[in-house]
């Protein structure tokens, strides 16, 4: 299974206090976390056959 959000986001913020650049690598991370859940709220129809 995926690993959850909340365990996501607690790794990042160990990444945070750790690595110079994690700012950046947060923000790219932020981004794709907000990514995935729009497309978990909004699935795209699936294709007829």
């Amino acid at each position: 299974m995926a690993e959850s959000l909340k365990a996501q986001l607690a790794r990042i913020a160990e990444d945070i206090e750790t690595d110079p650049n994690a700012t950046s690598r947060l923000q790219r991370q932020i981004i794709i976390l907000a990514e995935e859940i729009t497309r978990l709220k909004n699935p795209r129809p699936k294709k007829r056959s």
